[in-house]
């Protein structure tokens, strides 16, 4: 009989997709149950003989409520006394080896063979498809990231890009696709700051729930964001991202599990690693190289007779192109 192993997971959506090579590696020797608020992120897992259960949640996780709300009949009951781990990491071993490698030292998996990657249910596609159909779109899709601050966590002050480079940066490639703006903004808990950005859409509410998310993201031809969850989401299903830093943390966090798809990541000029929601980081940023960079990044993505090929809808086909810090 299959020994039982509970992992009491991590919460934020990011952190959440980066587990999945966690679950991954346990469940050849375990049946395993995993504590976490995002059960359709692990649909395939699932279909393998993973159990979703959930304890107690902070009710400051605003978005993990709803999502909890939306999926809580997919959890099963948690059998008493089993064997367990926490999965997480510490600042001392994100600094050592980056965020995935740190999750998996502490949860001791192997990094070399860490496999987060996020398939998409055919279910999830044929929605997302009739979504893009109804867009009318005739560039390339991007996914834009606008730059927001919420009380559920006090760092986006100190993590978010200098506000105007982060537009002078968007706007340079702005005409060359159909954008698609997402958030999911509340008066008073997550709103936006920085420059405002023209659009071609915006789903500003939370209206995509993840299925969709993940299949739009897995569908666009590109991702432009700022450091958090989609930087980890685009590399998951495979799409080029351009993600810019401020403070916090920097890109070397991330690079060693970029591995799944083409990216861009631009630091400020002196990258800090202080992951403090207090410390005054410098985020100036060489904005001629940066555009420079970006400029051939796009071209790659989008035309580019190297480029294996994505359609006018974002379909992909093949990444080619990896840039470093800017």
């Amino acid at each position: 009989m299959t020994q039982e192993l509970f992992l009491q997971g991590m919460h934020g959506l990011g952190d959440s997709i980066f587990q999945r090579a966690i679950v991954r590696h346990y469940m050849r020797d375990f049946s395993v149950y995993l504590d976490n608020t995002w059960p359709c992120i692990y649909h395939d897992l699932v279909a393998k003989g993973l159990k979703l259960v959930r304890r107690e949640m902070s009710p400051k996780l605003r978005t993990q409520a709803k999502n909890y709300a939306r999926e809580s009949h997919l959890y099963v009951k948690q059998p008493q006394d089993l064997p367990g781990k926490r999965v997480w990491w510490t600042h001392e071993g994100v600094r050592k080896s980056g965020f995935l490698g740190a999750m998996c030292e502490f949860t001791g998996c192997p990094v070399a063979t860490a496999d987060y990657r996020l398939p998409i249910a055919p279910a999830w596609r044929d929605a997302t498809d009739r979504l893009i159909a109804s867009w009318g779109a005739k560039k390339p899709i991007l996914l834009y990231r606008p730059l927001v601050e919420r009380t559920e966590w006090a760092g986006c002050v100190a993590r978010n890009p200098d506000h105007r480079a982060y537009s002078e940066l968007f706007n340079s490639i702005r005409d060359r696709f159909f954008v698609v703006s997402l958030a999911d903004l509340e008066p008073d808990k997550e709103w936006i700051v920085g420059n405002p950005i023209k659009v071609d859409i915006e789903y500003h509410k939370g209206e995509l729930q993840i299925p969709v998310l993940a299949a739009l993201t897995a569908r666009a031809a590109m991702v432009f964001a700022s450091p958090g969850f989609m930087l980890i989401l685009a590399q998951a299903v495979g799409t080029p991202s351009v993600v810019t830093f401020g403070g916090h943390e920097s890109s070397r966090l991330y690079r060693a599990a970029a591995k799944y798809a083409p990216f861009l990541y631009i630091d400020p000029i002196e990258p800090c690693e202080c992951f403090s929601k207090a410390h005054v980081c410098k985020k100036a940023i060489d904005l001629p190289k940066a555009k420079r960079q970006l400029r051939e990044f796009t071209d790659a993505v989008t035309e580019s007779k190297n480029y294996a090929g994505r359609d006018r809808l974002g379909r992909s086909h093949a990444p080619i192109y990896e840039s470093g810090r800017a």
